[in-house]
């Protein structure tokens, strides 16, 4: 079976101009994402995955990743649910949840395991401009592991703001990588993984191709054991 993990759905609710494909900016004009039409006609989706050969999709919504509108969550997670009512064998959903809220997150995600079945919940690799270690964050990451659930780290929905990528589309490109291995590295440096041992975790991207510093990573690691406080 050929599983298409990283695909991406957006509720027809939450598509302003419904024939018009928009892209919306930052405050420097800086595209951040596009929302086209075809991300909420499921026919269309279903249409193209035979053709490609894909067996099903995991259904996760770019306006959810880093969503503090319990209601939008709801709605976004109800709408996954009708998808997979919908196309029978098609589509897996992933909970969206305001994570930064412990008592409406935890609620949202119980819900979403419990009732929605849902195997899963997906973020961003940045919240709120926090990382993913944030002490704030303790509360959701133990209600996913508390529930089964495996968390689907995706890239930040913005752009990374360092000057020199401003030119083509970079912070975009290398910046949602760095965003990623960033927030991989802290993830695993942090003691989240041994404090809830039975917590899954998937990092978009292959972490941002972080394979390629695990010799650096695991060279710093080392030397912080050893207590030596050396940055080369």
């Amino acid at each position: 079976m050929i599983i298409d993990f990283q695909h991406h759905y957006t509720p027809p609710e939450l598509i302003e101009d419904k024939g018009v494909t928009t892209t919306r900016l930052n405050e420097n004009k800086d595209p951040i994402f596009r929302l086209s039409p075809l991300l909420a006609d499921l026919p269309a989706h279903v249409r193209m995955m035979d053709q490609a050969g894909i067996d099903a999709a995991v259904l996760s919504c770019g306006l959810g990743c880093d969503q503090q509108n319990v209601a939008i969550c709801r709605l976004i997670n109800d709408r996954v649910q009708q998808a997979e009512w919908d196309h029978p064998g098609r589509f897996i959903g992933l909970a969206h949840v305001p994570a930064l809220d412990p008592r409406e997150g935890a609620a949202e995600l119980k819900r979403c395991a419990l009732e929605l079945g849902f195997p899963g919940v997906v973020i961003a690799s940045e919240l709120q401009g926090q990382p993913l270690d944030a002490e704030s964050l303790r509360p959701f990451w133990k209600a996913a592991a508390d529930l089964g659930l495996y968390v689907f780290v995706h890239p930040l929905p913005q752009v990374i703001g360092w000057r020199h990528m401003d030119a083509d589309d970079l912070g975009r490109m290398l910046g949602w990588e760095f965003s990623l291995m960033v927030a991989t590295v802290r993830l695993i440096n942090s003691g989240l993984l041994d404090e809830l041992p039975t917590l899954r975790i998937l990092v978009a991207h292959f972490a941002g191709g972080i394979r390629r510093y695990l010799p650096r990573i695991l060279g710093f690691q080392q030397r912080k054991w050893d207590g030596v406080n050396c940055p080369a």
